[in-house]
């Protein structure tokens, strides 16, 4: 008699649900794609050295002489800051069935913005697009997910629809500060030095 019961009431749980959802998890009717791009400042600290064929000099009243010297700069020290990495979340119905999705979420920690609304139903044949961006205590390879979520409604509870992975690496900065210095000096008006540049 339990069974007959539970059976019926499964019934009128299937007869109340739309038609055009899907009540289970999706397998490969979802196709979920992640890009991750990083970048990073990096910002060059100069030194100057100045060095002459004299140390000191003692003249005579009147008299001239000429001191040879050579400046050198060259980059001491360089600081890198402001690692990031961001990118879209793609998540497509390549099904016959819509799909409620209900939230996305990024390993790294940050918020997920879609161009639509959560939740939202997902019909066959459409797709929404999500992006993310995350600023990283230091820069270090590493490989970032992406988590889908869907509703159930079967059994009224919100499990994962899919998730998709994919790993970066830091290469070359976005952005290089004073990678390139002037050099002038206040005893040589007319002399131009060339411009010297430090880029590692």
């Amino acid at each position: 008699m339990k069974t007959l019961i539970k059976v019926a009431l499964f019934l009128l749980v299937l007869s109340l649900l739309p038609l055009s959802v899907q009540p289970v998890q999706a397998t490969g009717n979802v196709i979920i794609t992640k890009t991750a791009v990083t970048s990073y400042d990096r910002q060059y600290f100069w030194d100057v050295t100045k060095t002459g064929d004299a140390d000191s000099l003692l003249l005579a009243p009147g008299e001239a002489h000429t001191v040879n010297y050579q400046a050198v700069a060259s980059v001491d020290h360089v600081v890198e800051s402001n690692f990031q990495v961001a990118g879209t979340i793609s998540i497509q119905n390549a099904g016959n069935v819509s799909y409620r999705i209900t939230r996305v979420v990024d390993s790294l920690g940050v918020p997920v913005t879609c161009n639509v609304g959560l939740p939202f139903t997902l019909s066959p044949g459409f797709a929404i697009s999500c992006t993310y961006s995350a600023t990283l205590p230091a820069k270090a390879d590493g490989t970032n997910t992406a988590t889908v979520y869907a509703w159930n409604p079967i059994e009224g509870v919100e499990v994962v629809l899919g998730g998709a992975s994919v790993g970066y690496a830091f290469g070359a900065p976005a952005s290089e500060i004073d990678e390139c210095v002037n050099v002038n000096d206040s005893m040589v008006h007319l002399y131009v030095f060339p411009r010297i540049c430090g880029r590692r």
